[in-house]
């Protein structure tokens, strides 16, 4: 008994912390930016000053830790291996001298609109 009681306060702490930090990240990347961004285009390069609301520029932008260890993880993925053809491909020949039929269009068979009641 004590043993299930542990088992279901372990996933009822689990899914709280689960829902916390998920409601915390949600709104991280809810908040509207303060500043905008300006991109100077120099030659074969650019840059981006950050700036805030009264145009002053502020320091560079640092990533958010939320998800860095997802990010971590994503690189360390192998990379997607495409399947490779099985068999041989051949191009379709007619014999020489024939050329290629197809069907006769099919007639046209319009009726008129359903009737207005």
């Amino acid at each position: 008994m004590t043993r299930r009681l542990a088992h279901s306060a372990a996933l009822l702490l689990l899914a709280l912390l689960l829902g916390l930090t998920s409601q915390s990240l949600a709104a991280a990347r809810g908040q509207t930016r303060v500043g905008e961004a300006v991109v100077i285009c120099s030659g074969d390069s650019f840059v981006t000053i950050e700036l805030d609301a009264r145009g002053n520029p502020v320091g560079p932008a640092h990533l958010c830790p939320d998800m860095v260890l997802a990010f971590f993880a994503a690189m360390d993925l192998p990379p997607v291996m495409l399947p490779q053809r099985e068999g041989r491909t051949e191009r379709a020949m007619l014999p020489p001298g024939r050329t290629a039929a197809s069907q006769a269009a099919p007639a046209a068979k319009a009726r008129a609109p359903p009737p207005v009641a």
